[in-house]
C-alpha cells in the first residue's frame, strides 16, 4: 500500500467508525497542505512556494466537486 492509499484508508475507516456511533452527519474530515506552489515555472524549471495548495474534504455533509475557478 503506497502512502496515498494508506491515508485513504485511514480516513474511510475513521468514517466508517463515525457512523457505527450515528454521527455521519456531523462530521466532516480536511486533509490540506500547507505546502503550496505558485503555478508558473521558475528559472530554473520548477516552481516555488506560493499560493497554488489543495484541500479534500470528506464525509456524508460534503456535496462532491470542484469548487472555484482555476
Amino acid at each position: 500500500m503506497n502512502k496515498s492509499e494508506a491515508v485513504s484508508a485511514s480516513i474511510k475507516a475513521f468514517l466508517d467508525v463515525i457512523k457505527v456511533y450515528g454521527k455521519e452527519k456531523k462530521v466532516v474530515v480536511m486533509v490540506f497542505s500547507e505546502f503550496g506552489r505558485r503555478f508558473g515555472e521558475n528559472g530554473a524549471v520548477g516552481t516555488d512556494h506560493g499560493h497554488g495548495g489543495v484541500a479534500f474534504l470528506a464525509g456524508d455533509p460534503v456535496t462532491g466537486g470542484r469548487y472555484g475557478t482555476p
